[in-house]
């Protein structure tokens, strides 16, 4: 692992994932389990797998088809084991991991794109678990409405692909 090249003055916003205001959301009545391809600050859909002749509540970061409709956000909560620290997939529960899904609530994300205005919608592809945010899904594409909106946080109206953004629904 390379040395450190540049110091910052101030801390990071926050993690993608991480609750904005705590203990002000509401979530799932289950947890479902992660099939490996969940990642927190994202959104999730149920998938059915089934053993010893018995049906679990699956989590995969895709629906099953283009009209599944998402099960809610992905809350990043540090109660896992995750093998590898150093890897780039840290954010991914992995497979049996339980996930914790929000319903309602205000959690930080990354903007999956440059963001132009506050209060846009997000949506999710289901086929593709693709976050997209604006006034309506792009023409062509399989993207569902999420209903939840996207914040720009410390009262900015703009934000460029990768910034911390809030994604809300109330």
């Amino acid at each position: 692992m390379p040395l450190q090249q540049s110091i910052g003055l101030r801390y990071g916003l926050a993690v993608a994932g991480q609750q904005v205001v705590i203990n002000q959301a509401e979530y799932l009545h289950y947890n479902p389990l992660s099939d490996g391809s969940v990642k927190a600050g994202t959104f999730c859909f149920k998938k059915a797998v089934s053993g010893n002749g018995e049906s679990f509540g699956y989590a995969s970061s895709v629906g099953s088809d283009a009209t599944s409709e998402p099960l809610g956000f992905v809350e990043r909560v540090v109660d896992t084991y995750i093998e590898q620290i150093n890897a780039e997939n840290t954010e991914t529960y992995p497979e049996g991991a339980p996930v914790t899904v929000a319903i309602r609530g205000q959690f930080y994300a990354d903007a999956p794109a440059d963001i132009t205005a506050d209060g846009l919608s997000v949506f999710v592809d289901a086929l593709t678990g693709a976050i997209t945010v604006g006034s309506a899904p792009e023409s062509g594409s399989s993207a569902i409405d999420t209903h939840w909106k996207c914040r720009i946080p410390n009262g900015g109206t703009s934000a460029l692909k990768g910034d911390k953004v809030i994604f809300e629904r109330f």
